[in-house]
């Protein structure tokens, strides 16, 4: 189904011949009310993407004599998760009627102006999902059932319904960087197995391991040419291995600990991981760092860290810190030319927010919190001054420069906010 939106709501705007002059980089956040706004950057312009029932209602009133028995309006549509498509020309996200109305998956152009229903998920709860990289899918992790998890695809060209290409628990998978492959990882240690899958048809093309360790997120190499998993051998040590797409041949890089997580350099020269000391713990002691010309494997921060992401150039990393006794958390970006680590921030995240931390990994390709020129970080929750205020009070989305003095900008009142995956030209004023 299509359908026209009003158009979004210009915020205040720079000059025009800056905007049309330098590339854009665009943030999509969730709004207090559960609409998805996409603010645009240097231009600094906003526009509302989505509108409830009622928005519409009382922009565009019917027209004609009033109804002598108006029938009750529906529930409000509210929106969740927005998913920028490879070529940031749309979003993908998560409907919802009410609070327990039916769930479906939409997708929206990037200008606010149609959006489309790709997907009725029934009584299906959507929990995470992400784009092909050719932008003709997109797959969505849906809760089936009390203890149920099944990935789902969603033709582009074909919407309506969905492909069950997997289910089981838990359940993360990741696509290759061209192609249609996608690396899954489902089950538990007795049950779990790491598999690489056509999208289009669901079949298992290749097992990759029938004994995984402790880990979420199958990894693949800029080039997709290489996966990271863990492995759990027979006396139930674990170790991170790269595993060869072409050979089928793996190979070791390192013991792991409890829960690990790997992220590739946007290069592919060099593979940064870290595990926890416990299975359920957030904390890892340490970050080291493959460098695949050479094979070398080093430490390169001996500090706990709670999740960590690479700059789009590769010169450094951003990672979380947690300030145990203020319940905070801390925002640090470490340079790896000169091995120096320097904290930029703290503030306390929204719910959202942590969700995704708790599952960084997972996200870091799908709703990047680093900008495409890698200028400024983004974040929602509240600043520590801020935190004595009612807790009814809505989180805020913050942009961060990367550059001294670091100096937090307040965007607008949301729950959750992600970049676009690429510069784009600079719409024309």
């Amino acid at each position: 189904m299509s359908e026209s939106r009003p158009a979004g709501q210009n915020g205040q705007s720079d000059s025009s011949g800056a905007a049309r002059a330098t590339p854009s980089i665009q943030l999509a956040y969730i709004g207090p009310d559960g609409q998805i706004f996409v603010r645009r950057f240097p231009s600094d312009t906003t526009h509302q993407l989505t509108w409830s029932w009622q928005d519409q209602q009382a922009q565009y009133p019917p027209q004609g004599p009033p109804d002598p028995e108006p029938q009750p309006a529906p529930p409000s549509m509210t929106y969740s998760w927005p998913t920028w498509s490879p070529d940031s020309q749309q979003l993908a996200c998560f409907a919802r009627q009410g609070e327990d109305g039916p769930a479906s998956v939409y997708t929206v152009a990037a200008d606010g102006v149609e959006s489309w229903e790709r997907a009725n998920l029934g009584q299906g709860a959507p929990i995470y999902g992400n784009w092909s990289p050719q932008a003709d899918m997109f797959t969505v992790l849906v809760q089936r059932g009390d203890r149920q998890l099944s990935l789902e695809a969603i033709g582009i060209a074909q919407p309506g319904k969905t492909r069950t290409l997997l289910t089981g628990a838990p359940l993360f998978w990741s696509w290759a960087p061209q192609g249609q492959l996608v690396a899954a990882h489902v089950g538990d240690n007795e049950t779990g197995r790491v598999v690489l899958l056509e999208a289009a048809t669901g079949s298992i093309v290749r097992e990759v391991s029938t004994g995984p360790g402790t880990f979420r997120v199958p990894v693949w190499s800029p080039d997709g040419e290489l996966l990271t998993y863990v492995e759990r051998g027979a006396d139930g040590g674990q170790t991170l291995r790269l595993f060869d797409i072409q050979s089928g041949k793996s190979a070791p890089v390192s013991q792991a600990g409890g829960m690990t997580a790997a992220l590739w350099s946007p290069d592919g020269q060099a593979l940064v991981f870290s595990s926890t000391q416990r299975q359920n713990s957030l904390l890892s002691p340490a970050l080291h760092l493959l460098d695949l010309s050479t094979g070398q494997t080093t430490t390169l921060l001996e500090t706990p860290v709670a999740g960590f992401l690479w700059a789009p150039q590769g010169t450094h990393l951003v990672y979380l810190s947690v300030d145990v006794q203020h319940s905070q958390l801390r925002w640090h970006r470490y340079d790896r030319t000169t091995g120096e680590s320097q904290e930029l921030i703290r503030f306390l995240p929204s719910r959202e927010q942590t969700l995704q931390f708790s599952f960084f990994d997972q996200y870091a390709c799908s709703h990047p919190l680093l900008a495409p020129d890698g200028t400024l970080l983004t974040f929602t929750g509240h600043l520590p001054d801020a935190a004595a205020q009612p807790a009814t009070t809505a989180p805020t989305v913050y942009t961060l420069p990367l550059t001294p003095p670091f100096t937090p900008q307040a965007i607008a009142s949301g729950s959750f906010a992600c970049w676009n995956l690429r510069t784009t030209p600079s719409p024309t004023a």
